[in-house]
């Protein structure tokens, strides 16, 4: 067997159809999407917590004394001060200026007069251009409100897009190309006040939260946007997240992995820092081993991530964790951060708090990756650091179960063997230092492990399944002990459940099969078929036995055993091929 390949479910097996292949490339996709949507949630916090400060004042402020004051800024546009007294009463309220925004644009009849406030603004902020004082901040702030209504407006449901869909602030802000390119343009100022730009920065990062329309226009000004580091870090993660036309190497080229590393160190720009880092390292093969060619990011990553878990800071840990685990997904240069100090203890500690299934996530990644790139030294320090704490959780009474199931499936990538649909014994590839820890040393009573995985068998997620009969197939092959725990257990029942859930998918099929020779193998040896003997005939006998006439049809079956029960066993006579 090749040690290249490690897949949690066989590939290429001649029985698979063309119409099951598309079947299973459609589920992966649909799981592909479902992961991307979890990853996003905290995305979406993220993009909250960037919402303009509420004031502290106890004057309310209705929808129509904000109405009222739109009104006479239109009105008389060239009139700045009423535009700083809009901008003043919105500021007070915001659950009141929401509902204010929400109103214009449902209302179709004041389409043109919304276009025109955007005008507006873009007229006082092109006579403000590069500077800042109490009118262009009142601009400012009055666009950024803006560009939040439509972060916080319902995104249309599938039925809108049948027919027109429904006008939203960014729309008319991005139709505005003159206000687009004034906003580019003055990111690239180098004299520019670093207030101003901090506000360009947020209106431009909310616009590419609400839609790609302004890529083209950041893209052609991405060196620019570097160069106003510190305060243009909000707007780099975003427009790095939200592309998806560039490769990741040509953010490097003016987003160097120093500057990277001193972002994550700053605590104002570390949670922006860390989204970067998650965005680049789901690119390119090439981008990845850019970053991890850097030994002082290596380092400050690894600092971050020890911070941020001591400090429990969810939005810098979360999407640090996905880069590191997409660094050894995605790259065989990540041998520098395996090697640091302090980076496997870190992870081995996030996984003992139980707070971020990711972490989980970081150990298969870790494990798959020592599998193809790795050597047996790596091997140990990750066995020895991360194994105890995945049994742990497999057995614990307190662990939910998405958390048991990751933490299988890390177990299970640890193993290091590549599964046959043939043959389903452990390869000799198999028995390595994962295998002998797994018979040898236990953390954990060996009878809770075993029961704990025997239990994941009857769970409803197939992915848990699998997992845990991989586990249960090299310890009921290699530890003799563990065989009359698993029957205890009720094991053998369960396998004969997995045994009829195929069918339902690809993951269904592979556990029946794995399933079947468990039972074939280890439960059911002394079970053979009955041969069917013909008695000698006499002249005066009847003959029980089946006598083949000269002419049989021949079925085909030949002597190669089918799929599932009875697969390594001998085949009875009457089964086979006739050679005549």
């Amino acid at each position: 067997m090749s040690d290249k390949i490690r897949r949690r479910f066989p590939v290429g097996d001649p029985r698979t159809s063309a119409e099951q292949y598309h079947q299973d490339m459609f589920q992966r996709r649909q799981t592909h999407t479902v992961s991307l949507r979890k990853e996003r949630k905290e995305e979406r916090l993220w993009r909250r917590r960037r919402q303009p400060p509420q004031s502290t004042s106890d004057r309310a402020v209705t929808v129509g004394e904000l109405m009222q004051q739109y009104n006479l800024f239109l009105d008389n546009p060239h009139e700045v001060d009423k535009l700083k007294v809009l901008q003043t009463s919105m500021a007070v309220d915001s659950s009141s200026t929401h509902h204010f925004l929400q109103q214009l644009i449902d209302n179709p009849d004041l389409e043109a007069r919304n276009r025109l406030l955007i005008a507006s603004l873009q007229k006082v902020l092109e006579a403000k251009f590069g500077t800042m004082d109490a009118i262009g901040k009142a601009s400012f702030n009055v666009l950024m409100d803006v560009t939040f209504s439509s972060l916080n407006a319902p995104k249309p449901s599938a039925d809108d897009y049948y027919g027109m869909p429904a006008l939203r602030w960014s729309d008319i802000v991005q139709e505005d190309e003159l206000l687009m390119n004034l906003l580019v343009d003055w990111l690239q100022i180098p004299s520019a006040n670093e207030e101003s730009v901090g506000y360009v920065c947020i209106i431009l990062g909310n616009l590419l939260h609400d839609s790609v329309k302004a890529i083209p226009f950041l893209m052609s000004a991405w060196g620019a946007i570097v160069k106003q580091l510190p305060f243009s870090s909000y707007l780099c993660a975003t427009l790095i997240r939200e592309d998806s036309t560039h490769l990741g190497a040509s953010f490097l080229y003016d987003l160097t992995p120093g500057k990277l590393a001193i972002l994550l160190r700053e605590s104002s720009t570390a949670e922006d820092a860390s989204f970067i880092l998650e965005g680049l390292c789901r690119r390119e093969e090439g981008a990845v081993q850019i970053l991890c060619g850097s030994l002082k990011l290596i380092y400050t990553i690894v600092a971050a991530l020890e911070e941020s878990m001591n400090s429990s800071n969810t939005p810098v840990l979360v999407p640090l964790l996905r880069a590191t685990r997409n660094m050894f997904r995605r790259s065989p240069h990540a041998k520098d951060l395996l090697s640091h100090p302090s980076f496997l203890p870190t992870v081995s500690r996030i996984m003992e708090q139980e707070t971020e299934l990711v972490s989980l996530e970081v150990a298969s990644a870790l494990f798959s990756w020592n599998g193809t790139h790795g050597n047996d030294e790596f091997g140990t320090v990750l066995v020895e650091t991360l194994m105890p704490v995945l049994v742990r959780i497999i057995t614990s009474s307190s662990a939910s179960f998405p958390w048991k199931r990751d933490a299988a499936w890390a177990v299970c990538d640890s193993l290091h063997h590549e599964w046959s649909v043939e043959h389903h014994a452990v390869s000799p590839q198999a028995k390595g230092i994962s295998v002998a820890w797994l018979s040898t040393q236990w953390t954990v009573p060996q009878s809770d492990f075993v029961r704990s995985l025997t239990d994941l068998l009857s769970s409803p997620d197939m992915e848990a399944v699998v997992s845990a009969l991989q586990i249960l197939d090299v310890l009921l092959r290699m530890v003799q002990t563990t065989q009359q725990i698993f029957e205890s257990a009720g094991g053998v029942d369960r396998l004969d459940m997995i045994c009829e859930r195929g069918g339902e998918g690809s993951f269904s099929d592979f556990a029946s099969v794995l399933a079947a020779d468990l039972l074939d193998d280890l439960f059911e040896k002394d079970i053979e078929e009955d041969s069917i003997i013909a008695p000698s005939r006499g002249d005066n006998e009847f003959v029980f036995g089946v006598v083949e006439p000269q002419n049989a049809f021949d079925f085909g079956v030949g002597s190669q055993p089918g799929p599932g029960r009875g697969r390594g066993l001998t085949i009875p006579a009457w089964m086979q091929q006739s050679k005549r």
